[in-house]
């Protein structure tokens, strides 16, 4: 079986929003077959940053990254996410 690395960028509900904590509630919420290998802040404007995840997962998952997109939309603090690249490791 294979795997596939996703990387998800994560905008927080607002500029008070501790970005560690929040990378730390989302490692917590994930089922053990979801992995978040690293993350980085970057910063997007006028304070706010976001955080990309790089998140390894089962390629045989289905509905591909639908699952993990949920369950990282419903963490207190999420106000959106961009999947911004899916790839086979």
């Amino acid at each position: 079986m294979g795997k596939l690395v996703v990387l998800i960028k994560v905008f927080p509900k607002d500029i008070d929003v501790d970005l560690d904590r929040l990378a730390e509630n989302i490692r917590k919420k994930l089922p053990p077959h979801y992995e978040v290998t690293r993350y980085e802040k970057i910063p997007i404007a006028f304070g706010l940053s976001a955080l990309v995840l790089s998140i390894t997962m089962p390629e045989n998952i289905r509905g591909g990254t639908e699952e993990l997109e949920n369950i990282i939309k419903n963490v207190e603090g999420v106000s959106e996410i961009n999947v911004e690249y899916v790839s086979r490791i």
